[in-house]
């Protein structure tokens, strides 16, 4: 537990400044935590125009990141299929959706909503995000030591957990990250810590442009927690993002 501890509280002081961009998209899925749930990725083709070869692609062991990024030729690009980028594991409440969870399980439900950092889901391998974090330990690392750029194709917690790293967001914050699909987040190394772009993927001209990531990066606060707060900014300012200065 000492152990654990001081890993965590190595993550939560860490504020990751590698020399490398860390690019992170969100896999389609549908309300639930199983396995093989998957919705195509309409933003797959549209992704591959702005990677370059130099990138390493990396995603989960589930289905819908695989099937993301299988528009992209393995003999140009490095692609892993990493199991520690799985989502988080709901135990006994795997493949349920959260609706689901409230009207059958209304107490976890409850304490979930009050400490969804250090819930654990009941059952057999049922994880919290403390769990997630000292899972993705050895990715961070590695992320930190290589010196070419990461494409990351995960799943909400993940991009959760990753995002609060390297932007330095405080783990109170993680869990309510309220992170979009279709979405592309990019960290961007500078002497003093990391710079966030944000690309948001256009149907109607299918591609990708950028928007302001003071204005997409927000928390929601639960209904339980902040019954007259729905959501907050998470950034500073407009003025500290790529995007304002170029607009």
């Amino acid at each position: 537990v000492e152990e654990q501890n001081q890993r965590l509280a190595h993550f939560m002081m860490g504020n990751g400044s590698s020399g490398n961009n860390s690019e992170l998209e969100r896999a389609a899925s549908q309300e639930s935590n199983a396995s093989n749930s998957t919705r195509y990725p309409p933003e797959s083709p549209a992704m591959q125009r702005h990677v370059q070869p130099d990138f390493e692609i990396w995603t989960s062991m589930l289905k819908r990141t695989m099937e993301t990024a299988e528009h992209f030729d393995p003999e140009r690009y490095r692609i892993k299929n990493i199991r520690s980028l799985n989502e988080i594991y709901a135990g006994k409440f795997e493949g349920m959706t959260y609706e689901e969870i409230a009207r059958n399980y209304p107490e976890e439900y409850e304490a979930r909503q009050l400490d969804k950092f250090f819930y654990r889901y009941p059952g057999i391998g049922g994880e919290s995000y403390a769990d997630v974090v000292l899972r993705l330990q050895q990715v961070i690392v590695e992320l930190e030591r290589i010196r070419h750029s990461v494409l990351i194709v995960t799943h909400r917690a993940m991009a959760r957990t990753l995002l609060s790293y390297f932007m330095d967001i405080p783990t109170t914050h993680m869990p309510e990250m309220d992170l979009p699909l279709e979405y592309v987040y990019a960290c961007e190394p500078r002497p003093f810590g990391n710079f966030l772009r944000v690309w948001k993927y256009d149907k109607q001209i299918d591609d990708f442009e950028e928007v302001d990531s003071a204005s997409v990066l927000k928390i929601r606060y639960p209904k339980a927690l902040l019954p007259d707060q729905a959501t907050a900014t998470l950034l500073p300012s407009p003025a500290e993002t790529a995007y304002s200065s170029k607009h």
